[in-house]
């Protein structure tokens, strides 16, 4: 019976830890945000499942900044977005390597009460790469490789 008890509490506590795991690891980037009322979500992983147009993105993303910001970024935005089955979007993460600190930017707002995609046919966690530079901006969609890691999905 002894035994038994404490094979018991192992059990439990391992499967509070993989719990506890795949919850954190929904989130994909550093920067995590809060306030996202979505069901379980999916990734996308061999085509795209939430569309959006490219250039109400990018327009969005320029929005949050102010005058003298948006003159001079560079760099990259990789953005985890999570979209509903009514197409409303919900920030979840991100990771930030621009010249602009996510602190100078209202995003998060921005993208949860602006952005709105065609609506899916499930609840979908999008992964974008928006590159901005002096040429211009960039936009790629990436879906989770079923063998680890991502792979780039054609827009």
């Amino acid at each position: 019976m002894y035994k038994t008890g404490i094979s018991m509490k192992v059990t439990l506590l391992l499967l509070f830890c993989c719990i506890s795991a795949a919850i954190n690891a929904q989130r994909v980037f550093p920067e995590k945000f809060a306030n996202c009322q979505a069901s379980p979500f999916s990734f996308e992983t061999d085509s795209i499942v939430a569309k959006v147009d490219n250039k109400q993105l990018v327009n969005l993303i320029f929005q949050s900044l102010d005058t003298q910001a948006r003159a001079s970024i560079e760099g990259y935005l990789m953005l985890q977005v999570v979209v509903g089955l009514d197409g409303r979007s919900c920030l979840l993460s991100l990771e930030n390597k621009t010249n602009i600190p996510t602190s100078q930017r209202s995003l998060k707002s921005v993208i949860d009460s602006e952005l709105v995609w065609q609506k899916p046919s499930r609840t979908t966690s999008a992964i974008l790469l928006v590159v901005i530079g002096k040429n211009g901006v960039a936009v790629k969609r990436f879906g989770a490789d079923p063998k680890g890691g991502w792979r780039v999905l054609k827009i």
